[in-house]
């Protein structure tokens, strides 16, 4: 299982695109670790 956690803070610049892109990454990110891992990325 490949699972991409994204957290961020909520105000009027954050676009729904950053945070669908920002879980992008961090499942890439994730896939290249290998199997049954999990990456975080966080914009706090």
């Amino acid at each position: 299982m490949s699972i991409g956690i994204v957290s961020m803070i909520a105000t009027i610049w954050a676009l729904q695109e950053d945070m669908i892109t920002a879980g992008d990454q961090a499942l890439c990110q994730e896939k290249a670790q290998g199997r049954n891992t999990y990456c975080v990325y966080s914009a706090v």
